[in-house]
């Protein structure tokens, strides 16, 4: 058989072949660092082995219906052998992404059924979107003019957030700061009526779930300490875990902790008041996809002059964080005694 023939021969088993392969699905974005699940159905199908093939950003994590020790895996190429699948016609899979310079990046997998002497009889590929949220400062003023009155900065501090996914900011200040980031005086009476009331609602929960203690605990330490530093932020993560765990194994009792979470913060509202002017700003924030941690906590200002150091500390919706980024010092003088809101000293873009 000629070169041509052996062509024509190929093209036509891959047109006939193409048609038993039910589904390919892999989700078309993902957040890098969040796993990609997949899937692959087909339909009487005589293949030796399938081919899948990843891109750098992404490794195998998990494959299901198959022994495990049939499957090779060679960089980012997996080999499944035919007679690794247990239940023929269906595979499914579970990829790792992972954190790279680009904030969004395209990976392509490419699956290929191959039969005797490595014969391709079908291939088809899915690609897969990879983003993560990015924050840039601007241009950072050396002073910025504090009108506390009218809750208003006449110069800003520019913050950039790149069009992929959705940024958790925390924002506080230095050590070696002379002005402190802090608390105002209303949240810390709502905050502690609010531990008080979950405290009281969750008495009853606890005794019939003993076994949970751990995990209330974890949670009344979250709400009264915030978060402040990377620890606090793993500590929320680890409780997130757990929260699908548990919501898996119990559903009965998450029902009850939530329910005892909704009436204590019912019984706690009425000790908020947040000013309309700060609520507007939170919800134009939020719109460029920016949630900010504590956006109600202040800073105490003067006519006379002080220095001010910031760290933001930005995080995904996995809650997996980045690095820290250091606002330059700033000169802030106010128009007289008062106080602001931090946030308002920046214009997001």
């Amino acid at each position: 058989m000629n070169n041509y023939a052996k062509y024509i021969s190929c093209v036509w088993i891959s047109l006939l072949i193409i048609l038993p392969i039910k589904s390919i699905y892999i989700p078309p974005y993902a957040l890098q660092g969040e796993d990609v699940p997949g899937h692959i159905i087909w339909s009487s199908l005589e293949f030796k082995y399938l081919k899948i093939e990843l891109p750098e950003a992404m490794s195998k994590k998990q494959l299901y219906n198959v022994r495990a020790e049939m499957v090779e895996t060679l960089g980012n190429t997996i080999i499944v052998r035919n007679a690794a699948i247990e239940v023929d016609g269906y595979l499914g899979m579970l990829f790792s992404s992972r954190k790279v310079e680009n904030p969004a990046v395209k990976g392509r997998i490419q699956f290929s059924f191959m039969g005797e002497n490595d014969i391709i009889l079908s291939k088809q590929d899915r690609e897969v979107y990879l983003f993560r949220p990015k924050l840039k400062l601007g241009e950072t003023p050396r002073e910025i003019k504090v009108d506390p009155a009218k809750g208003f900065a006449y110069d800003r501090i520019e913050a950039e957030k790149n069009d992929e996914g959705t940024l958790l900011l925390k924002i506080r200040s230095a050590r070696s700061s002379e002005i402190q980031v802090r608390t105002p005086n209303s949240m810390v009476e709502y905050r502690r009526r609010l531990v008080k009331n979950l405290k009281e609602e969750y008495a009853d929960v606890r005794g019939k779930y003993p076994h949970y203690s751990n995990f209330f605990d974890k949670y009344i330490s979250i709400l009264e300490k915030g978060w402040r530093n990377q620890e606090d932020l793993k500590t929320l993560k680890e409780f997130v875990a757990d929260t699908h765990r548990i919501t898996l194994e119990n559903r009965e009792f998450m029902e009850k902790f939530v329910m005892a979470l909704l009436n204590g913060y019912w019984r706690s509202q009425r000790f908020l008041s947040l000013p309309e002017t700060l609520l507007r700003y939170i919800e134009s924030v939020k719109h460029k996809k920016i949630w900010l941690a504590r956006p109600e906590n202040i800073i105490t200002v003067g006519p006379k002059p002080r220095i001010l150091k910031l760290e933001m500390m930005p995080s995904d919706l996995l809650l997996d964080t980045y690095d820290t980024i250091k606002v330059r010092d700033i000169r802030i003088i106010g128009t007289e005694a008062g106080e602001i809101e931090v946030a308002k000293l920046f214009e997001w873009k």
